[in-house]
C-alpha cells in the first residue's frame, strides 16, 4: 500500500474552556491515535495515493488539553469522553470544495455515588471553506478544525454549566441512546410535470444523522425524460441537496442536478439528427417542502417547484419550469 500523511496543528480553541471537569478521554476508533484523517492525493503527478492526515500527539491527549487543570471552589459536573469518530476530509457541495469534520463523542457524567451515566453522544458534522484563491490543504484542515473546536467547547460549557432537562438548555447535537445513530438509507421517487414534458427522477440517499437544522447531503440519481420528440436516459453528474430542518417533522430542501443523457428521438424526428444530437446535459434547481419525521424511520413525501434548463447540439438551450411531487421512504 501506498500512502502520505500531512501533519497539522491541532491547536486549542480560540476562547479558552473553563468550568468543564474531563476526567477520562478514550479513543474508541480502533486507528493509530495520532490520525484523524485520510483523503486521496496524487504523487509524481499522476501516482494515487492515500494521505493520512496526522497530528503531533494522540487525539485524546489533544482533546485533554482543550480543559483548564484548576481547582474549582463550587462543585461542577465531572465528564468521561469516549471518542467513537474522528474523521477530516474534503467534499464537493454545489460544485465547490468544501472541507468537513465528522465526529461522534459519547459523553458520561458521573452521578452521586461516583458511577458513571451516559448522557449521549456528541456529534458534529462541521463544513467550511478556507478563504484566498486555492488554498492548501493544510489551511483547510485548520480552518474546519478551528471551526469544530470553538463549537466543541462551547457545548461542553454548556453541558457542565446547564441542566439538559431544561428546554433552553437542551444541545440539539447530543443525540440520546433511544435514537439510533446509525446511516439512514432514502429512496426517493420525484415525478416533475409541465406542459408537453414530465420526468422522473430516482435517488438514493446514504444520510449521517442531523447534527444541526441545516446540513447537506449527496444523493446518487438517475431520470427518465418524455418530451414530444423524444426521449432520454439521464445519469447524475452531481445532486447536492441543502436542507434546513423546519420542525420535527417537516424540511425544506433545495437541490441542485446536473445531468448527462442518452436521447431516444421519436421516428419523425430520427430522420434529421446528428450523432451529436444523441447527447444531453441538463441543470435542474429545485426548492421543496417535505415530510421527513426527525430521527424516525418510515415514509417521506413532499411537494415544490423545479427550473430545468436543457442543451442538446440542434435544440440549443431550452428552459422549463416543473411542478414536482417526491415519495420516498428512509430506511
Amino acid at each position: 500500500m501506498i500512502y502520505d500523511s500531512l501533519t497539522i496543528s491541532f491547536g486549542t480553541p480560540r476562547v479558552p474552556v473553563y468550568g468543564v471537569k474531563i476526567d477520562t478521554i478514550i479513543d474508541a476508533r480502533n486507528i493509530n491515535p495520532i490520525f484523524i484523517g485520510v483523503h486521496e492525493a496524487t504523487r509524481y503527478l499522476y501516482i494515487p495515493v492515500d494521505r493520512y492526515v496526522a497530528i503531533s500527539k494522540p487525539l485524546a491527549i489533544e482533546l485533554k488539553e482543550f480543559f483548564s487543570l484548576a481547582d474549582y471552589d463550587f462543585k461542577v459536573d465531572e465528564f468521561k469522553l469516549l471518542i467513537n469518530e474522528f474523521d477530516v476530509g474534503t467534499q464537493k457541495q454545489f460544485f465547490s470544495k468544501k472541507y468537513i469534520t465528522l465526529v461522534d463523542i459519547s459523553v458520561l457524567s458521573r452521578n452521586e455515588k461516583g458511577d458513571y451515566e451516559k448522557l449521549g453522544h456528541l456529534i458534529y458534522e462541521i463544513a467550511t471553506s478556507p478563504k484566498g484563491f486555492m488554498p492548501d490543504p493544510k489551511m483547510g484542515y485548520d480552518v474546519v478544525l478551528d471551526s469544530w473546536k470553538d463549537r466543541f467547547a462551547a457545548d461542553m460549557i454548556k453541558l457542565s454549566s446547564c441542566p439538559q432537562s431544561e428546554y433552553n438548555c437542551r444541545l440539539p447535537n447530543l443525540i440520546n441512546e433511544s435514537q439510533s445513530l446509525k446511516k439512514n438509507l432514502l429512496v426517493n421517487l420525484e415525478t416533475a410535470l409541465w406542459l408537453d414534458t414530465w420526468l422522473v427522477d430516482g435517488e438514493i440517499i446514504f444520510s449521517r444523522p442531523e447534527s444541526q437544522s441545516r446540513f447537506y447531503r449527496h444523493a446518487f440519481c438517475i431520470r427518465y425524460r418524455n418530451e414530444e420528440k423524444f426521449q432520454s436516459y439521464e445519469s447524475s453528474l452531481a445532486n447536492d441537496q441543502l436542507n434546513f430542518r423546519l420542525s420535527e417533522h417537516f424540511v425544506f430542501t433545495i437541490k441542485s442536478k446536473l445531468f448527462l443523457g442518452i436521447n431516444l428521438w421519436s421516428d419523425t424526428e430520427y430522420q434529421d439528427r446528428g450523432f451529436e444530437d444523441v447527447l444531453l446535459l441538463d441543470y435542474s434547481l429545485g426548492q421543496y417542502f417535505l415530510f421527513n419525521h426527525y430521527y424516525r424511520k418510515g415514509i417521506t413525501g413532499g411537494i415544490g417547484v423545479m427550473g430545468s434548463a436543457t442543451y442538446i447540439y440542434s435544440e440549443g438551450f431550452s428552459v422549463k419550469p416543473f411542478l414536482t411531487l417526491q415519495l420516498g421512504i428512509k430506511l
